[in-house]
């Protein structure tokens, strides 16, 4: 079975080859191998993105991951674009820099090559190029940040850090992404007036840029991208300002925000339905891909099971975007509090309303509806929440 399943992908990629050659029909295929079979049976994605801001446009094909392997083939577009390889279902121990890697689609085929770097990319001209600048420093950057994560933890296992060697083991890893910059740019420049190089060229915020540089590029852009990051722009700035108004309205002493969701079953819940009514909730917000939020369940199930017969509740509020992904973990982790998720991430309504960038985030709510704790954690929300209830 194995290896009629393997004469078939060189069939299809023989197929394809063919039809670039012989029919004049511009064809791409994606060749792609993953460093061990733990991604076996999930599904790879061709995903393309808006270059602005990198967010998920479209899903434009999928196939599942078989014998550390996966191939896409198709009509190559009318001119060389960016699409994502990506895996959706993210598992413990998954090495997170496979999880999401830009290729350049053009006619040819493609190799992808997946290890504990990343991953790198060959068999065509631009992507080649990418290989050569982009991803080389890329990789580069997580060897050497593995490296002095590595020395730090050995010293750490010996003893506490002073405060100027933290400083320097920091100053050291900042240092390694200030420097990628210069690839990037060169990269850019390259293919700049191009849909390949305004996707690289948005891969980094504009202020990232030198100002010389930076304002150069930008004008190399079509009108259209150029008149659309303007309006984006804008539309960041009236965030930004509502993001930092909910952080200030949502500190201690002030009242909850309204926050609307739905169980895994369906069923739509308020915070109201449990918040100003006489008990002091914990609202957890949480995703099923966060290492330290899942670490955390453990703690939050031992300050249940101490107060949950003196009006403390959880209230669990998930930032997945996958459901399935969700239930899973709800399934593995057995949270005996109500979830909810509107599966919006971080775009949803809800971070925006009380100002949360990152996750795990607390927030404890007295029995009358009033913020008494914002995000923290271990004894002094045990203390908080002696106080509240007592």
């Amino acid at each position: 079975m194995k290896l009629k399943a393997l004469n078939n992908v060189y069939v299809n990629i023989f197929v394809a080859l063919v039809a670039i050659s012989c029919t004049g029909n511009p064809a791409f295929v994606i060749e792609g191998s993953l460093p061990d079979s733990r991604y076996d049976g999930r599904y790879m994605y061709l995903v393309k993105k808006d270059v602005l801001n990198q967010n998920p446009e479209e899903t434009l094909d999928s196939i599942p991951i078989e014998n550390k392997s996966f191939q896409f083939t198709g009509k190559t577009p009318s001119e060389p674009v960016v699409y994502d390889l990506v895996i959706r279902e993210m598992k413990d121990g998954d090495n997170y820099q496979i999880l999401d890697f830009p290729v350049i689609i053009e006619s040819g085929k493609i190799i992808v090559t997946y290890d504990s770097l990343g991953a790198t990319v060959k068999g065509t001209p631009i992507n080649d190029r990418y290989n050569e600048t982009i991803l080389t420093k890329n990789r580069e950057i997580v060897r050497d940040n593995k490296a002095i994560t590595a020395e730090r933890a050995k010293i750490e296992a010996e003893r506490v850090l002073s405060t100027e060697e933290s400083e320097s083991f920091n100053g050291r890893i900042k240092a390694l992404y200030k420097n990628s910059i210069t690839d990037h740019i060169r990269f850019v420049e390259e293919y700049k007036g191009t849909r390949v190089g305004e996707y690289f060229f948005f891969q980094y915020a504009l202020d990232r840029y030198p100002a010389e540089d930076g304002k150069r590029l930008f004008e190399s852009m079509s009108e259209e991208t150029r008149a659309r990051f303007r309006t984006k722009e804008n539309e960041k700035d009236e965030a930004n300002r509502y993001f930092q108004e909910s952080m200030q309205q949502t500190k201690e002493g002030f009242p909850f925000r309204e926050i609307t969701g739905k169980t895994e079953d369906g069923t739509t819940v308020n915070l109201s339905d449990y918040a100003g009514k006489g008990n002091v909730v914990l609202v957890d917000f949480w995703a099923s891909w966060c290492g330290p939020c899942i670490q955390e369940i453990p703690a939050l199930k031992e300050l249940q099971e101490k107060y949950k017969d003196k009006g403390f509740l959880i209230f669990g509020v998930s930032l997945d975007t996958d459901k399935d992904a969700w239930t899973a973990a709800l399934k593995k982790h057995n949270t005996p509090w109500v979830q909810i998720s509107d599966l919006q991430g971080f775009e949803s309504k809800i971070t925006k309303d009380y100002g949360i960038s990152a996750i795990p985030f607390l927030i404890l709510i007295d029995g009358d509806g009033t913020i008494i704790l914002r995000n923290l954690r271990g004894k002094f929300l045990d203390e908080a929440l002696e106080k509240a209830l007592n």
